[in-house]
């Protein structure tokens, strides 16, 4: 009699076997399904100062992409950033998203922005980020 193979959780954890816990960190190489009633809630810390390409630059690089990517799914979004993207790009110019040793695509910049080609961000201090993050979720779950 042939055994069937062990079931293999969602994400890499025990989790899977808590459901009353939820994970600190999950693996994952694709972007989520979003469906007609997903509420995305998106946040990133760095401010214009501290926003430089080479360095924290890379959170407002993937904050980008996915806000490109995921512009008008899901039922609603809420992007909050501690610099206003229009400075970001007078500063550092066009943000680019990937491995910067291959072919790299443009997640922010002038064009995209009078365009727009992004949902709007709503922009807060960092000092007050983590509040109104935790503000959002909670104002969701009702």
């Amino acid at each position: 009699m042939a055994t069937l193979p062990e079931k293999q959780p969602l994400a890499k954890s025990g989790y899977a076997r808590m459901p009353d816990r939820l994970p600190s960190t999950f693996v994952s190489s694709t972007v989520p399904c979003i469906f007609d009633n997903t509420v995305i809630l998106a946040a990133t810390h760095p401010t214009v100062s501290t926003a430089d390409p080479s360095d924290d630059g890379w959170f407002i690089s993937d904050f980008y992409a996915f806000n490109y990517l995921l512009k008008g799914l899901g039922m609603h979004q809420t992007w909050i950033t501690a610099a206003d993207p229009r400075k970001l790009v007078e500063k550092y110019g066009a943000y680019l998203h990937s491995n910067p040793y291959e072919d790299r695509k443009v997640c922010l910049d002038k064009d995209m922005l009078d365009q727009q080609q992004i949902t709007p961000v709503t922009i807060v201090r960092s000092g007050e980020m983590i509040d109104r993050v935790l503000s959002e979720a909670n104002g969701r779950q009702n």
